[in-house]
């Protein structure tokens, strides 16, 4: 009983981590996990390389600018013909849907 009153004052964080790795800290041994990281502080420089590892794709003006002007190169009334002539019946899933869709069924890549 003593075990579950200690895991109800835990958040969900804390207790999923603590399942996921298959231990159980005691008390005591938290508390002292919790005191000896209490107060770091990464430095400014590796807080910007994990700004920067989790901004994503970065991705320079030069080429920026040739995407941009990629698709300004279709005008607005050639990308109206396409999709009109993609729509409807054209499509190539047009019509299979439920079970004549060749993805029905399947969740998980083999």
């Amino acid at each position: 009983m003593l075990l579950w009153e200690s895991l109800k004052s835990l958040n969900f964080k804390t207790l999923f981590f603590m399942v996921l790795k298959g231990k159980l800290h005691s008390i005591e041994t938290r508390d002292q996990i919790s005191s000896t990281l209490s107060g770091r502080a990464h430095s400014l420089e590796h807080r910007e390389r994990i700004s920067q590892s989790l901004s994503g794709r970065r991705i320079k003006k030069k080429t920026r600018q040739r995407m941009s002007d990629a698709k300004k190169a279709i005008s607005a009334a050639t990308r109206l013909k396409m999709s009109k002539a993609k729509s409807g019946a054209n499509h190539p899933l047009f019509g299979l849907r439920g079970t004549l869709n060749p993805k029905y069924g399947k969740r998980y890549p083999k």
